[in-house]
């Protein structure tokens, strides 16, 4: 069946093999919070919490049509890995559990400048919870290690004091780039959460921009045929309101 997209929400890549990269604006959930459709989803479809995937409705029962293989929050832009190929689900799972599918992210961040261009950070994640609900994460040593690798790219237009940034996950613990750019004194421009909040407000007020500067920018693993899938959502155009284009 031809899906349901979300305004805005495009199909990127499509593989033979059942997986497709899609790209989701910001704003938009890569599924709803709680189970049947929701018009803030990226595909305007029943979604199963437990399953992980979007269904039909139809008259047999329901009928899986597309299981999500990532997400990505409400305010992030980018890629979003799926597959109607229940097969190729299992395989892309297992290869996230093993760490084998490499995830780029582009960030702009507070600093024009960066003392060191590229390097690694490395701090513990711990996940609070309400209610069995995920509400925020901190830096603890009791949490799970979590590694992040950053490379600086370009500052911001002048007089701008920012920069826009790589980011690689070694690991994938939630929200842990923007935990990270915080720590490390780097916040994520919009960053509602973990942020410079006075600073958005202001850079806000000054550029326009007025959403959360994350943007998962590129994806790529091994298929179990041996081929390389990789996929490239492009950069959103607002950051051209912060970032020169080179």
């Amino acid at each position: 069946m031809e899906l349901p997209l979300h305004p805005g929400v495009t199909i990127i890549k499509h593989d033979p093999s059942g997986l497709m990269a899609i790209n989701k604006p910001e704003g938009i959930m890569s599924h709803p919070n709680n189970p049947g459709a929701c018009k803030h989803a990226m595909i305007n479809l029943p979604y199963d919490l437990e399953q992980e995937c979007y269904y039909e409705e139809t008259e047999e029962g329901n009928v899986p049509v597309l299981w999500l293989l990532n997400r990505l929050d409400s305010p992030t832009s980018g890629i979003v890995l799926a597959s109607d190929n229940f097969e190729i689900v299992e395989h892309v799972r297992n290869a996230f559990r093993n760490r084998e599918v490499h995830k780029t992210y582009y960030a702009i961040v507070k600093g024009f400048q960066m003392s060191n261009p590229q390097g690694q950070w490395r701090k513990a994640i711990q996940v609070e919870n309400k209610r069995g609900k995920f509400v925020r994460g901190k830096v603890s040593a009791e949490g799970k290690p979590a590694v992040t690798n950053f490379r600086f790219l370009r500052p911001a237009k002048k007089p701008l004091d920012m920069a826009l940034i790589e980011l690689t996950p070694e690991t994938g613990l939630t929200h842990q780039l923007r935990i990270h750019c915080a720590m490390y004194k780097r916040p994520i421009l919009g960053d509602k959460t973990y942020g410079d909040f006075d600073w958005n407000r202001a850079m806000k007020t000054k550029t326009g921009f007025n959403r959360l500067a994350l943007h998962a920018a590129k994806v790529s693993l091994t298929l179990p045929d041996g081929s390389v899938f990789e996929a490239k959502a492009p950069m959103p155009h607002d950051f051209g309101l912060i970032i020169p284009s080179h």
